[in-house]
């Protein structure tokens, strides 16, 4: 939420995120944001410019739809933006819509292309003499893509909660991308676990 006071007319500028459609499958859903713009003087009409940030994670093919509104970039912020100028009446209240892709969400096809590469790189260290523990490193990645799936089941229907719960845990799927990928992770970790406990995540 955000308001500023322009010639004497306080404005106001509320956001939300929605889904675009209720009928649409999760997995292939868009998702709105709604900008609401009110003009709380009693008296004054005004041309008012409507401005808002839009999350870091967007690009710009990520934005289907804006409406009336321009889609620009900042640079010094490394954000789009949408903003535009309307006249708006004393008391009168718009909405704005802005349709974009949803972006926070992991496939569970993705984990399981992770979770395949895992077991073929478990494969080419069967002769390993720590094999045993690099079962345990790959017990221990499969559950952090299990709790990142579930998290994210979990808030499916809370948009808000969601892109919470994405921002947290993004860090720990690029970190998973690059271990699975990686044969001397696998081989190096089950060397540092003959004497260190794998510590939870």
């Amino acid at each position: 939420m955000g308001s500023r006071r322009l010639n004497g007319l306080k404005f106001i500028l509320l956001c939300g995120f929605f889904l675009a459609g209720a009928a649409v499958p999760p997995a292939c859903a868009n998702l709105v944001i709604n900008l609401f713009a009110v003009n709380t003087s009693e008296t004054g009409a005004k041309e008012i410019e409507v401005k808002h940030y839009l999350p870091a994670e967007l690009d710009a093919e990520d934005i289907l739809d804006a409406g009336p509104l321009k889609i620009e970039y900042d640079v010094d912020k490394r954000l789009y933006y949408a903003s535009g100028k309307f006249l708006f009446n004393a008391k009168e209240s718009r909405v704005f819509k802005i349709r974009v892709k949803d972006v926070w969400r992991i496939s569970a096809s993705e984990i399981d292309v992770l979770r395949v590469q895992l077991e073929r790189n478990l494969e080419m260290l069967k002769d390993h003499e720590h094999y045993g523990y690099a079962l345990q490193m790959r017990d221990q990645l499969n559950a952090q893509m299990d709790y990142i799936l579930g998290q994210q089941a979990r808030y499916s229907e809370n948009i808000d909660r969601r892109i919470e719960e994405y921002r947290a845990y993004v860090g720990m799927l690029n970190e998973i991308r690059d271990n699975v990928y990686s044969l001397d992770f696998l081989k190096h970790l089950s060397l540092i676990h003959i004497s260190e406990p794998t510590r939870p995540y």
